[in-house]
């Protein structure tokens, strides 16, 4: 069960970072 919770958490990080990475690309294209 554990290892469920580790997995969503890097799923969760992972987001995270796709999601900023896509926000620096808004800003830039502006």
């Amino acid at each position: 069960m554990q290892n469920a919770q580790i997995r969503l958490l890097d799923i969760i990080a992972y987001e995270r970072v796709v999601f900023s990475e896509i926000q620096l690309l808004n800003n830039c294209a502006k």
